[in-house]
């Protein structure tokens, strides 16, 4: 079957590894504290064959009214889930 590698960067931090899944999601449970955007990247790899790499940002915010989003940070670490 396809495994899924998947790499996180947190603000503009280096990507490093967070785990690998064989379904098309991933919960990301180790996201610290205090992070305000995130950058995953997913790639599919299945015996030889490696597929391209798929980019999901995740930012944390609050809207207001008329659209405008502020930033906002995690207070706490914090569950991610991405999914496909």
């Amino acid at each position: 079957g396809t495994m899924y590698h998947v790499n996180r960067r947190i603000g503009d931090g280096p990507f490093q590894y967070v785990g690998c899944t064989g379904e098309r999601k991933f919960v990301d449970a180790t996201v610290p504290a205090g992070a305000s955007a995130l950058i995953y990247q997913v790639q599919g790899m299945r015996s030889t064959a490696v597929g391209p790499i798929g980019s999901h940002i995740v930012n944390f915010g609050t809207t207001r009214a008329g659209g405008v989003v502020t930033p906002a940070m995690v207070v706490a670490s914090s569950k991610v889930r991405v999914a496909a």
